[in-house]
């Protein structure tokens, strides 16, 4: 056995002896027969030592250096350094607690610190625990387990008690463990903890042992508390209503009038709040319990603010139970709810108990169920009440209806109030005609006039089709009410007009050849359209052949030059956007950092980075690798910023920028369409050019001809735009070398046009 001058004798955990040699090594002593055990090897002598026991055969040796270093290692041969200021430590209870230079002290749960000396040496990482600032100079004397606290002496001598939360958390969750709530209910409240915890730590052995917490915790004010707390919780509002309906089971099985605080507050503390519940609650107390109910009221008024509280009590129609809510109110005055419910009650007395409702609903600005009172108001009074009715003269019927009307236009309910009153013919076609007007004035003519229509309504219903240009529905209405030929014939004039004015020619030529009788004008609105062939066929069919000279000529001329302007301003367009691409080519190889870098932002420093010799590098900070190189890094807000300063300039094509490529790109790629729809107008004029006068021909011709070298021209620049895209060199910078561009994603793709021969070529006149 070691020599007693090379070391010192301490007592272990369960009353063993131990013996701390001068290297630092702790052997377990057997007295009796003078056996000296190793257990664990400290990194040096600690004067300070103590052991906790984890089991018979299992201990944790801490020890203090005299140079403040605290050890902590286990009969794994698990070590640590916690702390290299330590001024004294104590431990106990599952803890470890220890001050130091820094002037605080730390509680150490000591199952969590062996799981992180359990872990491999080099790549363990001890957490930050929670440190509590105490005095300067302060040294821990013992720990109190009992009273889940830590008991400090400062360097004047006094002694100060302190309660770490970790070491009061982890007798919480003991005691909860345990099924003893009510010692850890009164801890949670001594130092002020949050309630949540008695749920939290174990959710589904408080719901089977609630009757146990009930049993054990028989305050009242105390249930309350953790209910108030329990209300307070972030977890999910269906969590807490299950909470709480589970607390307001087990408190009504026992006695509803001790706890009816506390059943009345498992419905305030839900979210939202059931207040019409919580209500519904006083009125079957009123009847059972009448001397309970006006504390029962303050403490509601207590949980939840008494505007909403009478509101509420309003909503359920009670008069005496709203009444009940203002006298305890201190926020209500009787000079404002005195008058307001005697006026709620006159209007219930004069015109009946839905028209009460209606009034209070409206209140509450419940507009729906409003009108559900109004119709119920107006509603035919059974013939054994007509007698008394007329003796309260209650007024019913068509005024109330009338104020139903003004109500729901007031509040367009328009669909609800079909919905009510659906099956009632004509209420639902006055409702029906009011709505017509409501969407006449919102411009919705259409709309407006199916309205009319199921109103029976004609006449608004033709004004609104007239309004809606719907000229087929119009004279289909107009047919079925037997319009006159003159009343016809006037309107389809006017409808004629109208249509052309707003360009639609071939509509206008159908009404007015159909319903105005009027030929000439029917024949030019066609030929206006361009329909030439239409339009010859209306004269030939009219016997007007003297309109083909008179009409046809000058339009198809007119059609004819009104096409050839369309076709000079795309191939202008085309040939401006084309050799701009070219000049942003040719910017793109000779300044690529202000091509691809709009908005003047340049890279930090590019003068000092070394030029890269790696053909396969990249410079990571470079902007114009936004579009040709893969997106790596960068924050979610700059490629958002990014994403939307390249929409905004796409909308504008903003010059010298890779943005105006794109917007000429798409420019260029819809010009195929616009081909397409100039031929296809040609393709009905450019046969009757060939037909009429020799003028017309020629002018056929050169439109022909026209049309043609627009269409070449723009399938080969097509080609070399799109050839110049796919084959574009990398942008060269002196501080970057060559490398791969990455896939043009952000540029629109090629344009299909249809092959040469095909239905592209279907408008072509082989004899011009």
């Amino acid at each position: 056995m070691p020599s007693a001058g090379h070391g010192r004798i301490f007592f272990m955990e369960g009353c063993k002896l131990a013996w701390e040699g001068v290297d630092g090594e702790v052997s377990r002593v057997d007295y009796e027969n003078e056996i000296a055990t190793p257990l664990v090897t400290l990194p040096e002598y600690c004067p300070r030592i103590q052991s906790v026991a984890r089991s018979p055969n299992e201990w944790v040796i801490c020890g203090l250096s005299e140079t403040g270093k605290l050890h902590v290692t286990g009969t794994n041969g698990a070590k640590a350094t916690l702390s290299t200021g330590c001024t004294s430590f104590a431990a106990g209870a599952g803890f470890l607690v220890f001050t130091a230079t820094t002037h605080t002290v730390t509680c150490v749960p000591l199952a969590e610190l062996l799981e992180h000396l359990g872990s491999d040496e080099e790549n363990r990482v001890l957490p930050n625990w929670e440190a509590r600032r105490t005095e300067r100079g302060a040294r821990l004397v013992t720990l109190v387990p009992s009273t889940m606290s830590v008991i400090l002496q400062a360097p004047r001598g006094n002694l100060e008690t302190v309660h770490p939360r970790p070491m009061v958390l982890g007798i919480v969750k003991d005691d909860i463990e345990e099924g003893d709530y009510r010692k850890a209910f009164l801890a949670c409240r001594r130092h002020r903890v949050d309630l949540n915890i008695l749920y939290d730590h174990e959710p589904r052995g408080f719901i089977s042992r609630l009757w146990s917490l009930v049993d054990q915790i028989e305050e009242v004010d105390f249930i309350n508390l953790i209910l108030t707390d329990f209300g307070k919780s972030p977890r999910p509002a269906e969590r807490t209503s299950e909470i709480c309906d589970a607390f307001r089971t087990e408190l009504e099985k026992r006695d509803v009038a001790k706890y009816i605080s506390s059943i009345l507050c498992t419905h305030m503390v839900k979210s939202p709040p059931d207040v019409e519940a919580a209500l519904a609650l006083l009125l079957r107390l009123r009847e059972t319990h009448p001397n309970l109910v006006e504390d029962a009221v303050k403490y509601i008024i207590f949980l939840a603010d008494p505007d909403t509280l009478f509101d509420a009590a309003l909503g359920m129609y009670d008069f005496s139970l709203a009444l009940l809510i203002a006298q305890h109110s201190p926020k209500k005055d009787p000079r404002e709810y005195l008058p307001f419910l005697k006026q709620l009650r006159e209007a219930g007395e004069a015109k009946g108990d839905g028209y009460r409702k209606f009034k209070i609903d409206d209140h509450l600005k419940r507009y729906k169920k409003a009108l559900h009172g109004l119709h119920d108001a107006g509603k035919n009074v059974s013939c054994s009440c007509c007698l008394l009715l007329l003796t309260l003269k209650i007024t019913t019927g068509p005024k109330v209806f009338d104020e139903a009307l003004a109500y729901v236009d007031k509040h367009s309910l328009h669909h609800d109030a079909l919905e009510i009153w659906a099956g009632q013919t004509e209420d639902v076609q006055a409702l029906l005609n009011l709505y017509g007007e409501y969407l006449f004035e919102r411009r919705e003519f259409k709309q407006a006039a199916l309205a009319f229509v199921q109103a029976s309504k004609t006449k608004r219903a033709m004004i609104a089709y007239e309004k809606a240009y719907a000229w087929q529905e119009l004279f289909t209405l107009a047919a079925k009410q037997g319009t006159s030929f003159d009343e016809l014939v006037e309107m389809g004039q006017r409808i004629g007009e109208d249509l052309a004015s707003r360009k639609r020619y071939s509509e206008a030529g159908r009404v007015l050849l159909d319903y105005a009788k009027n030929v000439e004008e029917a024949i030019t609105a066609f030929a206006q359209g361009g329909d030439f062939p239409e339009a010859d066929r209306q004269c030939a069919m009219n016997s007007r052949t003297d309109l083909v000279e008179t009409i046809l000529h000058p339009e198809a001329l007119e059609v004819r030059s009104q096409i050839g302007e369309d076709v000079i301003e795309l191939k202008e367009q085309l040939e401006r956007q084309t050799e701009r691409l070219k000049e942003l080519k040719a910017k793109k190889i000779t300044d690529p950092d202000g091509y691809y870098n709009p908005d003047g932002e340049r890279t930090a420093n590019l003068q000092d980075v070394d030029v890269m010799t790696d053909a396969g590098s990249t410079v990571a900070g470079t902007t114009f690798t936004r579009y040709t190189a893969a997106p790596s890094s960068g924050t979610k807000k700059s490629k958002v910023s990014s994403k939307n300063s390249r929409k905004r300039a796409r909308k504008t094509g903003r010059k010298g920028t890779v943005e105006e490529e794109e917007y000429i790109l798409l420019s260029i790629g819809k010009m195929p369409a616009r081909l397409e729809a100039i031929q296809a107008r040609s393709a009905k004029v450019l046969p009757y050019l060939l037909q009429y006068t020799d003028e017309h021909r020629e002018e056929g011709k050169a439109l022909q001809t026209s049309l043609k070298e627009l269409e070449s021209m723009l399938r080969s620049n097509i080609e070399e735009v799109w050839a110049d895209e796919d084959d574009v060199e990398e942008p060269v910078l002196a501080i970057a070398a060559t490398r791969p561009l990455a896939p043009q994603h952000a540029l629109p793709r090629k344009p299909e046009m249809t092959a040469t021969g095909t239905a592209i070529t279907d408008w072509e006149v082989k004899l011009l």
